[in-house]
């Protein structure tokens, strides 16, 4: 081979090896976009359709689900609000036969952060402290609301609980977001609801104390509301504060509530609604 040659090929091979360093370098400022994936959803669905393959409805709007919650075309009994399921990668049809309890789905992006939401609707508030979404008694339990709260996201903070697993299952790998590297990656939290995609951002991170937030704050009252803001930035440690979102009484907030390794203290993930597909019945 001549020299000429030699010396075309390896200008060749610098400038490929060039471009695959533009494109494939961590800080491009054209970061890669990924659709969310949805894992523990997907095991759910395909063992409930191993299950019941012989059952499936084709048409989702024949399915029974929760009385008075989850109907097609559902209209409130206490105002006539005629709630229309939208379009999600979650079907709720199939989910609520598992268990009608289930009524909504929490992922964050990236992390293990991917499951049911469920709110008993009996006495004992806390059954899913310690019950599976298929009401197995099990340590870990699930991921919860209270009926303080209601099941569209409509009240000025819904609190969402679940365990602080050694193994980073449930709200275990909460603890992540200590890191602030993480933190920015995972700011965004998506919740599905049969009538509503939910986007949040996360402005505030705290280790908070154990009082019951819906019994300390009236968060339906603006002055109860503020205060909730204020002992969040008093509290006993702040690890993320977001000063890019205005936060007032106007906004919808969901604090992610999990136990450390203090009895009397709570890590409070809190972020605010930015975006949603579907209709939601906001009284300022």
């Amino acid at each position: 081979m001549s020299k000429k040659m030699k010396g075309l090929l390896g200008l060749l091979g610098i400038v490929v090896m060039a471009t695959i360093f533009i494109f494939a370098r961590p800080d491009s400022q054209e970061p890669v976009i990924q659709e969310p994936e949805y894992p523990v959803y997907d095991e759910i669905i395909s063992e409930y359709e191993e299950e019941n393959d012989d059952e499936i409805e084709e048409d989702i709007e024949e399915r029974v689900s929760v009385p008075g919650l989850l109907v097609v075309g559902r209209t409130d009994e206490v105002e006539e609000r005629v709630r229309v399921p939208i379009e999600t990668p979650i079907d709720f049809g199939a989910l609520q036969e598992i268990n009608p309890d289930i009524y909504a789905w929490i992922i964050i992006p990236g992390t293990p952060v991917d499951y049911p939401i469920l709110q008993c609707d009996g006495d004992d508030q806390e059954f899913y402290l310690h019950h599976t979404f298929e009401r197995v008694p099990s340590i870990e339990g699930s991921v919860f609301t209270q009926n303080y709260n209601g099941k569209f996201f409509e009240d000025r903070n819904t609190v969402i609980y679940g365990h602080d697993m050694l193994d980073g299952s449930i709200f275990g790998s909460l603890r992540n977001f200590r890191n602030e590297d993480h933190r920015r990656e995972h700011d965004t939290i998506i919740i599905y609801t049969p009538y509503n995609i939910l986007e949040y951002r996360i402005f505030s991170i705290v280790i908070f104390d154990d009082r019951h937030l819906m019994y300390a704050f009236d968060f339906e009252d603006e002055e109860g509301f503020d205060e909730f803001l204020e002992e969040l930035l008093s509290s006993r440690e702040v690890i993320y504060w977001s000063d890019y979102f205005d936060v007032t009484f106007d906004d919808r907030l969901i604090t992610l509530a999990t136990c450390t390794v203090a009895v009397d203290e709570r890590l409070l993930i809190v972020a605010v609604l930015v975006d949603y597909e579907g209709e939601l019945f906001l009284e300022n």
